[in-house]
């Protein structure tokens, strides 16, 4: 073996073993969540239903058709499936060089030379024609290729998760705009039942202020008042056209403030959540399964970059016919092939090899700390949501006996103002206090529907009766 030879080889083997010399990539205790036996914010665990399909705690066919025009029609969810479908092929162009490349090439070539003839030279020309199949394949000796084709595939699963993580966000928003828009106009109906009962009031003020029972600061108190509901009530119907466009945009609609929804907020109809333990929260949360196909991607790039220091083993060839004459290109006779083989591998880019392997390596621990963080936050939102589906429960019958209590005492304050025992401050003070008691009660029948809704996403619950697969999206 010639001394040319030697070194060569020398070369090849020092740069796979620099090249094999990988970071460690266990994950590092910082990098990891403990996660306990139990949620903290509950005893134990209910076992009632499935957090599956949430939707039908809601029993409303109204509330299907909406989230299912806005899977339909919603245009960020539209980007997301598209994203989806670019992953699947960018899979597929990143699988593609595990096999041989082919290409058919056709060719014609004219040629003029001067040969010297008898010390003269003399014009010659000649046309060429060729007709070959060219063959290229990388041989993936070190698993380049596949690693390649590997990271491609968990880009897709992330894109997948994330897709279905998009479908089950939107159903959540479009809910929760819909309670939204049935709580508001709830309120607006309040806001104009009030405006009627202090003109009532105002109407009886007026009276005895007519017999002289009472000053003019009564009368200009009762009218202040009515103006101010009034105020209220347009600011309400401004907030429920708000809440009319949020969904119809969320639905792909014109947002024209021309959807309803139903007379009454509607009846949960379980009083508990299954919730499982804390572990199967990563086996049913899209974004934290995203969150793992994203990290693993890195893992699997930063171990492909370290192998960038490995040659390149590539073989080429062609095979074909070449003739002068176009009709007797094809023959047996003329037929040519070629066969190479080539080895390529980086020596000295400037420590841009190194800077190259050091930053997949970072980008891998980077993303190590953020699916860490992933998982804190969703333990974070479910234990948040179980605190308040308890506090919220308790808050609610607290502000409905309430309510009861402030009725009775404006029975009584209306009966003692006509009979001249309070006066007009007293009166006013009462009903103001029932209407706010009555909107309270409102915003926390809203706010509980509103957090159901956010604990069982928070869960990984879905909302279709088939639960959604991303592995069938392409």
């Amino acid at each position: 073996m010639s001394k040319m030879k030697k070194t060569f080889l020398y070369l090849i083997a020092g740069g796979s073993l620099v090249a094999c010399k990988s970071k460690d990539y266990e994950y590092s205790q910082q990098g990891n969540v403990q996660a306990p036996p139990t949620f903290a914010s509950i005893s134990q665990t209910a076992q009632i239903k499935d957090p599956l399909n949430w939707l039908s705690d809601f029993k409303s066919k109204e509330l299907k058709q909406h989230i299912d025009e806005a899977l339909e029609q919603n245009l960020s969810l539209q980007q997301k499936a598209y994203a989806v479908s670019i992953a699947y092929q960018n899979a597929i162009i990143s699988g593609a060089p595990l096999l041989p490349s082919f290409d058919a090439a056709a060719g014609v070539s004219r040629t003029r030379t001067n040969p010297e003839v008898n010390g003269s030279p003399t014009p010659s020309r000649r046309t060429n024609h060729s007709l070959l199949l060219q063959m290229s394949w990388e041989v993936d000796v070190w698993g380049k290729l596949r690693d390649q084709a590997k990271a491609a595939s968990k880009n897709l699963e992330f894109t997948q998760e994330d897709f279905a993580a998009a479908r089950l966000s939107l159903a959540a928003q479009v809910t929760r705009a819909w309670l939204d828009v049935i709580n508001n106009r709830l309120q607006v109906e309040l806001a104009l039942k009030r405006v009627d009962s202090l003109t009532t009031t105002q109407q009886i003020i007026e009276k005895r202020y007519r017999f002289g029972q009472i000053t003019s600061l009564d009368v200009r108190l009762g009218r202040s008042n009515v103006t101010a509901a009034e105020a209220e009530h347009t600011r309400r119907t401004e907030l429920y056209h708000q809440s009319q466009r949020t969904l119809e945009t969320l639905m792909g609609r014109y947002p024209q403030a021309s959807v309803e929804g139903q007379q009454q907020l509607p009846n949960l109809n379980v009083t508990q959540v299954p919730t499982g333990i804390p572990s199967e929260l990563l086996a049913r949360r899209h974004d934290i399964k995203a969150s793992m196909a994203k990290l693993q991607q890195a893992e699997i790039e930063s171990k492909l970059e370290a192998k960038s220091r490995l040659p390149d083993f590539t073989i080429t060839g062609n095979i074909g016919f070449t003739n002068d004459r176009l009709d007797g290109l094809i023959d047996s006779d003329r037929v040519i092939w070629q066969i190479a083989g080539q080895a390529l591998m980086p020596i000295f880019e400037g420590g841009a090899i190194e800077a190259r392997q050091e930053a997949a390596y970072a980008l891998f621990r980077q993303e190590v700390y953020r699916h860490a963080e992933t998982i804190l936050t969703a333990y974070k939102e479910v234990e948040n949501a179980l605190t308040q589906e308890r506090l919220l429960l308790d808050r609610e019958e607290q502000i409905e006996k309430s309510l009861d209590e402030v009725v009775e005492a404006e029975k009584i304050s209306i009966s003692q103002y006509n009979k001249g025992i309070i006066d007009v401050t007293t009166l006013l003070l009462t009903q103001r206090q029932v209407f706010d008691t009555e909107s309270s009660f409102l915003d926390i029948q809203n706010e509980r529907r509103q957090n159901r809704i956010s604990l069982y996403v928070a869960l990984g619950g879905g909302f279709e009766d088939q639960p959604f697969s991303p592995e069938n999206m392409q």
